[in-house]
């Protein structure tokens, strides 16, 4: 599982500047399953395997072909969810699919060649909208150095280091991971917190739930190992679990 399921709607109610989650969660299906109608197989997995139960359920299931493949039929039946129009429908199609494009990249390029050409501006993220509510109350984060291009795979001995820094992590250069079990009355709310910190440095952990608790598991995508930011991000989830 790639993201918890309310931290993915939270990720793209605040990108798309909307506040009702529950419309958001069903725009976010509505997206999903007219991009899994679009693509093959292969592109269904891929995207599936990035994403938490519920929604990789919907992607999985949702294998007829569309009659129309083109973008305006797209935007229609995102917008068919009640009160949507396709400027909306477009703005919440972007911040699902820039989310996705960000959390791997690999499979956003697999997504695309498949779609047609139109679609490939929904892969970037939609343009701030004045005046509109947020989902999170959390303000903006200045920009630092970990919003630029993703810094360089650490080597073993450098992720050894800074893992003597971080209790209760381990892991190598591939990959880093931490299970926590957390009381269930303060649970969403680490969820939360923890999913504020992934969109301020633009960067998320891939998290895993079983009978042992929660498990962060941390590395760039992009890179193919752990770098400063999965450092950076696992000292802020440590921040966050560390002082329930």
């Amino acid at each position: 599982m790639a993201i918890g399921h309310k931290a993915l709607v939270n990720a793209v109610a605040k990108r798309a500047g909307r506040d009702d989650l529950d419309r958001v969660e069903r725009e976010t299906e509505s997206v999903l399953a007219g991009v899994a109608r679009r693509v093959g197989p292969d592109g269904r997995a891929r995207l599936a395997g990035l994403l938490p139960r519920g929604f990789a359920k919907i992607v999985t299931e949702s294998t007829t072909p569309v009659e129309d493949p083109g973008l305006a039929s797209f935007l229609a039946t995102v917008s068919s969810v009640p009160g949507d129009d396709p400027e909306r429908a477009r703005y919440v199609a972007q911040a699902v699919l820039s989310f996705v494009a960000e959390m791997d990249p690999a499979v956003a390029e697999t997504l695309r060649a498949e779609l047609p050409d139109e679609f490939g501006d929904l892969f970037t993220r939609p343009p701030a909208r004045s005046g509109e509510a947020t989902a999170s109350p959390t303000p903006p984060t200045p920009p630092t150095r970990l919003d630029s291009a993703a810094p360089p795979v650490l080597t073993r001995e450098e992720v050894e280091g800074a893992l003597e820094e971080l209790p209760g992590w381990t892991g190598d250069e591939h990959r880093i991971r931490r299970t926590v079990s957390l009381p269930a009355e303060v649970a969403d709310d680490v969820r939360e917190r923890i999913a504020r910190v992934e969109e301020q440095l633009n960067h998320h952990a891939v998290v895993e739930e079983d009978q042992d608790g929660t498990t962060y598991l941390l590395w760039t995508h992009s890179r193919g190992g752990v770098t400063e930011l999965d450092i950076e991000l696992a000292a802020r989830i440590s921040d966050i679990v560390d002082n329930v």
